[in-house]
């Protein structure tokens, strides 16, 4: 019941803050950043961050968080380099919020407890979009994608072993969010 009500305010915190970024949006927007920024993020590799990684090891360098609001989806993006972003399916977002010390070392956290959980995921060569209902997490790693799926009633009801990075990639969002606030 307490995580309930830990994840119940972010929940309706998230739906406020995207229908409040669907809702500024211009409308003489054309076209959408969203699959082109999703697809930038899950397609980067660890030497465009200026990264080397060990060989002999799978390093998760990124998390790609895809979960499923209301109206359209949710991606939270994090790398190991504390660079962080929200895009959603409606064109809003925050980019680039790496450049703010509050959002980069919850985004190296975020990282860091997807390296804890890579053992639960699988290989995969598939990115889709959440169903309803649903988050999924892609792990970027020096030896591909990983990934794993759950239902969102499962984070709420703490029936999920994911619970804890989900609510780690919610503070990113919240730390995103801060940035814009000032």
């Amino acid at each position: 019941m307490r995580l309930l009500s830990v994840v119940y305010p972010i929940f309706v915190q998230i739906s406020l803050f995207i229908t409040t970024e669907i809702n500024s949006q211009a409308v003489e927007q054309k076209e959408n950043p969203y699959e082109g920024l999703r697809k930038m993020a899950l397609g980067t590799k660890p030497e465009q961050l200026g990264l080397k990684l060990p060989s002999d090891k799978t390093i998760v360098y990124g998390v790609v968080m895809d979960w499923d609001v209301k109206n359209g989806t949710a991606s939270t993006v994090a790398f190991m380099t504390g660079d962080a972003s929200i895009y959603f399916s409606s064109g809003a977002g925050i980019i680039g919020g790496g450049t703010h010390e509050n959002v980069m070392v919850m985004a190296m956290q975020f990282v860091e407890k997807a390296q804890l959980m890579l053992d639960k995921s699988l290989k995969t060569d598939l990115t889709p979009l959440p169903a309803a209902n649903e988050v999924i997490f892609y792990f970027l790693t020096n030896k591909g994608i990983y990934t794993k799926q759950e239902e969102l009633d499962n984070i709420s009801n703490q029936s999920s072993i994911w619970v804890d990075l989900f609510l780690t990639g919610n503070e990113v969002i919240t730390e995103l969010r801060k940035t814009t606030e000032k």
